[in-house]
């Protein structure tokens, strides 16, 4: 479960969940440790469903 906060985002809308984009970086890591686990676990945990857009 992913917790937008004040965000609301829409269908279709580009959401990052860790890496690098334009606005700044989200590492594993920080989520990692923000939840008393590891960057494997939060890796790992991406389930088939959710649709994966990799850009160089």
């Amino acid at each position: 479960m992913v917790n937008f906060e004040e965000e609301n985002p829409t269908i279709g809308e580009e959401v990052l969940l860790f890496g690098l984009s334009d606005n700044g970086e989200i590492k594993m890591e920080t989520i990692a440790n923000h939840i008393d686990s590891t960057p494997y676990v939060i890796a790992t945990g991406i389930c088939g469903r959710t649709r994966r857009i990799y850009k160089d």
